[in-house]
């Protein structure tokens, strides 16, 4: 049986040569059958859905069993795209992020300012 430590993303990367990342995640979830991509958040509101949960979670387990085959430390995405204050609440949702606990935020493909800020 193997231990598992935590730690930070610092410390991740300052440790290992090679981080695996997931991709296309979004892409791969708009041609699943019976997943419905929501018009505000894309993939955010999937976690409220059981069929959205299970799509989510059979691609992030191929991600995590390949780097667990590999032993390749792995930078997997939370399904917030477009989880801006302002779709948040056009798509019915609460803004639970900042009470989540995370220790590091990736912003990517920001093209307006009030999704940064959300």
């Amino acid at each position: 049986m193997t231990t598992k430590t935590r730690v930070s993303f610092q410390e991740l990367l300052s440790a290992s040569p090679v981080i695996l990342g997931e991709g296309a995640v979004i892409e791969r979830l708009r041609r699943s059958a019976g997943v419905r991509l929501d018009e505000h958040v894309v993939n955010s509101a999937l976690i409220y859905q059981d069929m959205g949960r299970s799509a989510l979670e059979a691609i992030c387990r191929q991600y995590l069993d390949i780097g667990q085959r590999y032993n390749i430390p792995l930078l997997l995405s939370t399904p917030t795209w477009r989880a801006g204050k302002e779709r948040i609440a056009a798509a019915g949702l609460a803004e639970a992020l900042a009470t989540a606990g995370a220790d590091f935020l990736l912003a990517s493909t920001l093209p307006a300012l009030s999704e940064a800020i959300g």
